[in-house]
């Protein structure tokens, strides 16, 4: 089995027995991302291979199934990522993924108070007698839920939605 080790000083990969050094590849983002994970490894040391999966895991959940790329002439993608921060406990893997989910979050937190909002008036219309249509929570996001709860969600949320979980063993039992 081969280890590997992250040096959050130079975020130089080194895959033991093979003696590759990687680095993450952050050409591959526009400039103003580029700045951003430099930024936050500077700042709060931040290991620019966390920074710059977390950075496309957020992108990938903005995005969902609102756009599909056509690789060959019968065949569509859809931007779907798996992602699993693995390193040693205190290397920063979640600090990253959380800053990078943040305005998700924070969209998501909007959402759920408009449908609040939108599901007392539902209530309210009921109770008078009307029939009026329910409204749907929208949100891109899943902490920890049921699968029955997951098919409901994610069937509500064509967009496509990402489970978040802080553990992998979290994430496996969700499935």
């Amino acid at each position: 089995m081969k280890e590997t080790k992250i040096d959050t000083r130079t975020n130089l990969v080194e895959v033991r027995g093979e003696g590759y050094l990687y680095r993450f590849p952050l050409s591959i983002f526009p400039p103003m991302l580029q700045q951003l994970i430099n930024e936050a490894n500077k700042a709060c040391n931040f290991p620019e291979s966390y920074m710059g999966a977390s950075m496309l895991f957020a992108l990938s959940t903005a995005i969902g199934n609102t756009c599909t790329l056509r690789v060959k002439r019968n065949r569509v993608e859809r931007c779907i990522l798996y992602l699993h921060l693995i390193g040693e406990p205190g290397t920063l893997k979640s600090h990253p993924l959380r800053f990078a989910m943040q305005p998700i979050v924070e969209r998501d937190i909007k959402n759920r108070k408009e449908y609040q909002k939108q599901y007392e008036k539902y209530l309210k219309e009921l109770q008078e007698g009307g029939n009026p249509e329910k409204p749907v929570c929208r949100q891109r996001l899943i902490h920890d839920a049921t699968p029955e709860a997951m098919m409901k969600i994610m069937s509500e949320n064509p967009a496509g939605v990402c489970v978040l979980c802080d553990e992998i063993s979290t994430f496996h039992s969700n499935i």
